[in-house]
């Protein structure tokens, strides 16, 4: 076992051709052939039942190159079982094991040379016959080489020396056909399979089997496959594979051939790992191997983002089962991991855009019942320097959903692109790409199945980051995007669903799969899978599988094989098989080409350039050429190459020539010759070679190159023969004409038949015209009398009649019609033999004329009457077109166009405005006019009949309806003199009769006089708008209002609407606004503000909105008066005169303020005077009398203050004093 790690070959030995079973009767030879490779180039070794074979006299060991041969001289029963060819080198060893069966002779039978025999490989040139084209270009397996059916084409029948005739052709039969297919199974792990096939053909058709392109014999093991047939002639096949293997997994095929066709039927087969058999532990094997002396594994280095593949190529039989281990265990396909086998037989691993957590030692462990091997591998990712700062991350999305990808590099200013896989994307609907700072975001749309996959984002220095994308979806594992497959290969495309047993759909570029038994649809559990079997060009396109709406694609990409033409023949000989004759012999290419082939022999003539194919032939052998095949004689050489479906091999050139003489013999023979009097005969013949020959007329010799006068001319051109007669004559008729060379004696009659009749006149066509119904003479005059003539009108023969008379007088020939008419046009023939006179004959009606009318007709209608135009012609029958404003009219329910004799009508049942027009009746060259004019009826108004008179309020809904006399008639709608338009405030609705302008919510501008105008008449609308009154809302009652002097007072009244006027009063009277006294309003609220109320501000206030009002009782008052000194009784003792001063201080000025003595209330006098200066208020006595004193009050209202006043008498003193407070 070798492994190679990207796409780097191996060394270790491989098989490039396994040895096949053989089976050959007793006593004869055997022999089993293989080729194999390797580097260093291998040491093999046979085996038998575990023991080494050497050379021996029965036993030859070869070696060609890469063929290896083991023979078997006069095998016997011994010599049958197992052989084993092992091949071994420093880098791995490979084997490979085939069956050799012996069967006994029959004691009357002739010995009969079988598939690997020493005799079917160096079989004598006299016991091969040629051989047709095998229907497959494979060697049938061991049960079935008995039924081996060769065919041939007659063309490739040749004569073969010493009495080797060419296969004849089989009777004519049936083509092979399967009645009845190998199903597809789903097995486990060690199970028995049966595949059955039932075929019938005529012959009975040969039956062989392959699996995944390969011959079944090329991997045939007697103990694990067994093939069966049926009854004789019931067509029943069988493969029986036995404790199924995982190796056997793939599309098995049966082809079934006979000489008339060939038809193939598959099925797939896939197996079940059984969870009891493992195949064991990596790291158990690994030690064992190393103990064994075994080199440690390879290092292999990849750059992170790259893909790194690995190639473990296993060679054994049984074929091995192969597992791929990553750090002891077990590797299964996913989104970055591959594991498929090449076309060349080897494992593959290929890990997708590697990231340094797919580091590791990777083993390749294969075993079969002869053992077990393992190849290993170290995986090291490089990492890049400059790095994302944050990688992306594996993202999960619900089908139709989105999905966001998010990653972050080093720093801003980084441009990147994205991928899905090798795909570059762009920005579109479907994938939204998005940068800010150092982020970048792709945004997936819309999610299908096929978006499920990689998606990388690249930066400078193809630096990557690398995520997957799981889209959950009924699909779980999506369609590869792209496979690409050999021409002639199977194709399987398989995926997994979400639910068991649900029934999914194959298209290939959107058509539906052709029903045929080289397409298998499958479905097990959640496996779906197509197998197109041999695929061809013709396969190539996007297959879809579709589930519901979800659907996965993959692009099939078929591509043609390129294969290595054969190698030439050897041992090529040239001899003489006789006289007259070269017999050549050859052998086959060395190597065998795989595939069917066949020699192409060609000839050369020595001295010329040209090269002459002689023959095709799929025998080696012998074969010979007669002088009779070649054109002419001369010395001749040849040479052979080999041709496959591969291409052709060079030419090998047989040494030396031969001389080789052609016998002549008739290619084309001679012909009798019929002629007419008077012209040449020309006698031919062609002959296979170019000889002298003689020229007999009645058994009188012929002498080429004579004068001209002798009346023939003789002429060869190699291998043509030409006798020219000129002038022949009537007496000539029966003349034998002969030809006479070695090896040839042929003759031929000369016919000589009168001159044909010709016409003499007319020579050219005649062009008649004549007008009905005048005498019409169609005149032919012949070269002779007597000549029968036959008259043709429009290719039909004609009849005499009396309308049509025949008449022959002498030369002359003549057709009468007494009184033609316009049906007697036509073309008339007058054909004599092979001649023909032509005649075209027209014959026209006189000019036809309009009698009524012979001037313009203006009509004048109206609306739905009746109109008819009347035309009356000359002559009834003629043809008359109609015409309205230059078209011409088509009849219809609205026009009717009637005949009645010579008059012509055109009837406007029901005329409307619109079939007004100028009418044309014209009749051959007369034309008639009629000027049309339909008119509307007036349109009246029906309602309303008088001026109408609307009022409504604002946001009302306004309809103004008409109605008309006639539907359809055309109305207008104006306001005010203008016309109007329509628009959201302002719908203009018309049904049947009548007509409506709506005011949807009138306003006030909306008001005025609308009109409803038709052509004829008019009604009109007046239109008035409100406003609805106002209401207060708010206050329902009186409002009574208490605030002390100062305080800001608001009256406040809220109305129904915004915008309407109101009137403020006071006690009656309109107020107007100062700085005392403020208006607002806001919306629908309005107030009256008193900044500063004062006492006098008091009274009734009235809000009066329209017809409704509010009211306010407003009470404004001072605030109490407080006696701020003196707080305390003041007692005041004075003497009599002293002037007395009582002061009291309140709270505020401007306050009334009354003084009391003893209760009564004082009044000002001489004696007492009251002054007030702001807040302080006085009581002054001028000269205080004892009378005077007493109690005093000053009164403020609210507060008092008390002063008791003594005045006593004066005493005399020397000085004088006054006393105040």
């Amino acid at each position: 076992m070798a492994m190679e790690g990207m796409g780097v070959l191996g060394g270790a030995p491989r098989f490039l051709r396994f040895p096949r079973p053989v089976r050959v009767v007793s006593g004869t030879d055997a022999i089993l052939r293989c080729c194999l490779t390797g580097s260093p180039p291998p040491t093999v070794l046979w085996e038998k039942d575990g023991q080494a074979l050497e050379a021996s006299s029965r036993l030859r060991l070869q070696t060609e190159g890469a063929e290896h041969s083991l023979l078997v001289r006069g095998a016997g029963a011994p010599d049958a079982g197992v052989y084993v060819c092992r091949a071994q080198n420093s880098s791995g060893e490979a084997y490979a094991a085939a069956a050799l069966t012996i069967q006994e002779q029959p004691p009357d039978a002739a010995p009969i040379p079988a598939e690997g025999s020493s005799n079917s490989a160096e079989e004598s040139p006299s016991s091969v016959p040629l051989r047709g084209p095998l229907p497959l270009a494979r060697t049938l397996s061991p049960l079935h080489t008995a039924s081996t059916c060769l065919s041939s084409e007659p063309a490739q029948t040749h004569t073969l020396p010493q009495g080797i005739p060419g296969l004849l052709p089989e009777p004519l039969g049936g083509s092979p056909m399967f009645l009845e297919g190998p199903q597809s199974q789903w097995v486990q792990q060690g199970e028995e399979v049966v595949l059955t096939c039932r075929v019938r053909g005529q012959p009975e058709p040969a039956v062989h089997w392959e699996k995944d392109g390969r011959l079944l014999e090329d991997i045939w093991e007697s103990s694990h496959f067994c093939l069966a047939e049926g009854p004789v002639g019931a067509g029943v096949h069988e493969l029986r594979i036995r404790g199924i293997r995982l190796p056997d997994a793939g599309v098995y095929v049966c082809h079934a051939s006979n000489t008339h066709g060939h038809v193939v039927a598959a099925a797939l087969l896939q197996i079940q790992p059984s969870p009891d058999a493992p195949l064991g532990s990596p790291r158990q094997a690994q030690r064992d191997s190393a103990g064994q002396g075994s080199p440690a594994p390879k290092s292999f280095w990849v750059s992170e983002g790259k893909h790194a593949k690995f190639r473990c190529y296993v060679t054994g039989k049984p074929e091995p089962e192969t597992e791929w281990h990553w750090e002891g265990h077990p590797l299964s396909p996913g989104r970055r991991r591959l594991l498929y086998r090449d076309r060349d037989g080897g494992f593959v691993l290929k890990v997708l855009y590697c990231q340094p957590a797919d580091c590791g030692l990777y083993v390749c462990a294969a075993r079969n019942t002869a053992g077990h091997t393992l190849s290993a591998v170290q995986l090291h990712v490089r990492e890049p320097r400059v790095r994302f700062a944050v990688p992306l991350e594996d993202v999960e999305g619900e089908e139709h959903g989105d999905a966001v990808l998010e990653c972050q590099v080093p720093s801003r200013g980084i441009t990147t692109t994205w991928y899905r896989e090798d795909q570059r994307l762009l920005p579109s609907p479907k994938y939204e790409m998005g940068e800010a700072g150092v982020i970048r975001r792709l945004i997936i749309h819309d999610l299908e199945a096929d978006d499920d996959g990689i998606y990388l984002c690249e930066m400078r220095g193809r630096v990557r980051t690398v995520a997957t994308v799981a889209v959950r979806g009924p699909i779980r594992r999506r369609l590869p995007r792209k496979l690409d497959v050999l021409e002639g290969e199977n194709a399987v495309l398989s995926v997994e669903v979400g639910e068991a047993e649900v029934l999914g759909h194959w298209t290939r570029d959107g058509q539906e799969l052709p029903a045929s038994p080289r397409i298998l649809q499958t479905s097990s559990n959640h496996t779906h899978t197509l197998v197109l079997v041999g695929v061809t060009r013709q396969d190539a396109g996007v297959v879809t599988f579709s589930l519901g709406p979800s659907h996965t694609s993959s692009r099939l990409r078929v591509k043609c094989v390129k294969q290595v033409p054969p190698g030439p023949p050897v041992a090529v000989e040239l001899g003489t098989g006789g006289s007259n004759a070269a017999l050549l012999s050859w052998k086959p290419p060395v190597p065998t080409p795989d595939t069917a082939y066949s020699y192409r022999l060609e000839r050369q003539e020595v001295g010329t350039d040209a090269w002459a194919q002689c023959l095709t032939t799929e025998a080696a052998g012998a074969v010979e050429v007669p002088g009779d095949s070649v054109p002419t004689e001369g010395d001749y050489r040849f040479r052979l190459s080999v041709v496959s479906e591969h291409g052709q091999s060079p030419y090998i050139l047989f040494p030396g020539s031969v001389h080789l003489v052609p016998t002549a013999r008739v290619q084309r023979a001679l012909q009798d010759v019929c002629v007419r009097e008077g012209d040449d005969a020309t006698f031919f013949l062609e002959l296979s070679t170019a000889v002298q020959g003689t020229w007999f007329l009645n058994g009188t010799e012929l002498k080429a190159g004579g004068p001209e006068s002798q009346g023939y001319l003789v002429q060869q051109q190699g291998t043509q023969h030409n006798l020219l007669l000129r002038a022949t004559r009537l007496q000539d008729s029966g003349t034998l004409v002969t030809f006479l060379c070695p090896g040839v004696h042929v003759s031929a009659t000369l016919h000589v038949q009168e001159p044909p009749v010709r016409i003499v006149l007319p020579q050219e066509k005649v062009s008649i015209e004549a007008m009905s119904p005048e005498r019409l003479v169609l005149t032919c005059e012949l070269s002779r009398a007597g000549a029968p003539v036959h008259w043709y009108k429009d290719g039909l023969e004609i009849e005499e009649s009396k309308a049509l008379i025949l008449e022959n007088e002498g030369l002359q020939c003549r057709l009468v019609i007494p009184a033609a008419q316009p049906q007697h046009g036509g073309e008339f023939v007058c054909q004599a033999g092979e001649d023909s006179a032509f005649f075209m004959v027209t014959i026209k009606e006189p000019p036809v004329r309009i009698i009524f009318p012979q001037e313009e007709v203006s009509v004048a209608a109206e609306s739905s009457e009746r109109v008819v135009l009347r035309c009356e012609l000359s002559r009834a029958g003629v043809p008359v077109l109609w015409s309205r404003d230059g078209m011409v009219v088509k009849e219809s329910d609205s026009l009717v166009l009637e005949r009645e004799g010579p008059c012509c009508l055109l009837t406007l049942p029901s005329a409307q405005p619109q079939d007004g027009g100028r009418f044309v009746c014209e009749a051959g060259d007369n034309l008639a006019v009629f000027n049309v004019t339909i008119t509307e009826p007036p349109v009246r108004i029906v309602q309303p009949q008088d001026e109408v008179f609307l009022t409504a309020m604002t946001s009302e809904r306004v309809v103004l309806m008409c109605q008309v006399s006639r539907p359809g008639a055309l109305v207008g709608w104006y306001k005010n003199g203008m016309e109007v338009k329509e628009s959201k405030d302002l719908v203009l609705e018309s049904e049947g009769l009548q007509h409506r302008l709506v005011l949807p919510a009138v306003r006030p501008q909306d008001g005025g006089e609308f009109v409803c105008s038709t052509r004829d008449d008019s009604a009109f609308f007046t239109v008035t708008v409100t406003d609805p009154p106002v209401r207060i809302i708010s206050p329902q009652d009186t409002v009574s209002v208490a605030a002390l002097s100062s305080e800001p007072v608001v009256l406040m009244c809220e109305l129904s609407r915004a915008g309407a006027p109101v009137r403020w009063y006071k006690d009656g009277l309109e107020v107007e606004e100062s700085k005392a006294l403020v208006l607002e309003s806001e919306g629908p609220h309005h107030r009256l503000v008193l900044p500063a109320a004062q006492p006098q501000d008091g009274g009734e206030f009235v809000c009066k909105a329209g017809e409704d009002s509010a009211f306010f009782k407003v009470t404004i008052t001072e605030p109490p008066v407080r006696i701020l000194f003196p707080q305390d009784e003041v007692s005041l003792a004075a003497v009599s005169s002293e002037r007395v001063i009582l002061m009291c201080e309140l709270s505020r000025a401007g306050a009334p303020v009354r003084w009391y003595k003893d209760g009564l209330e004082v009044e000002e006098s001489e004696a007492l005077v009251l002054e007030s200066e702001g807040p302080h208020h006085r009581l002054v006595l001028p000269a205080a009398q004892p009378q005077d004193g007493g109690e005093f009050v000053c009164d403020a209202g609210d507060d008092s203050a008390f002063f008791l006043v003594t005045v006593t008498a004066a005493v005399q003193v020397p000085w004088s004093s006054g006393a105040s407070l």
